[in-house]
């Protein structure tokens, strides 16, 4: 784990968190899904960009790059999320994931046109991706 990875773990931990806890303190649940968001967000944001790049490096063409990148870490992560906060009660789920799912689907967007992946990766296991860590 990097620092700079650590510091947007934290960041989304923050901002997720206080999103859930004011889109529930009318119910009287604020604390329990700024909690529930928090860690989920802090959780989710260390494993997020590790299983981009995995998926990424196993695909080659960006446009294939893009759909599978984007599409299997954001569907689980949209998963765990409304799970987890459903069996935690909190009362309004959509409104209190949809923020990071949002920002994860376009952010994962950006981060993968942003990798510096070697044009033909003809040993995957050996493909050096740079400007990642």
């Amino acid at each position: 784990m990097n620092i700079q990875n650590l510091f947007y773990s934290l960041l989304a931990a923050s901002v997720y968190g206080s999103w859930a806890f004011y889109v529930n303190s009318v119910s009287g649940k604020g604390w329990q899904a700024f909690m529930t968001q928090g860690a989920l967000s802090f959780m989710s944001t260390l494993f997020f960009l590790s299983l981009i790049l995995w998926i990424v490096t196993l695909r080659e063409g960006l446009t294939h790059q893009l759909l599978v990148g984007m599409g299997i870490p954001n569907l689980l992560v949209m998963t765990i999320l409304y799970v987890t906060h459903f069996l935690a009660g909190t009362p309004n789920i959509v409104s209190t994931i949809l923020p990071s799912c949002v920002v994860g689907l376009v952010g994962s967007f950006f981060y993968i046109r942003g990798l510096k992946l070697p044009a033909v990766l003809p040993n995957k296991v050996n493909a050096v991706i740079s400007g990642v860590s």
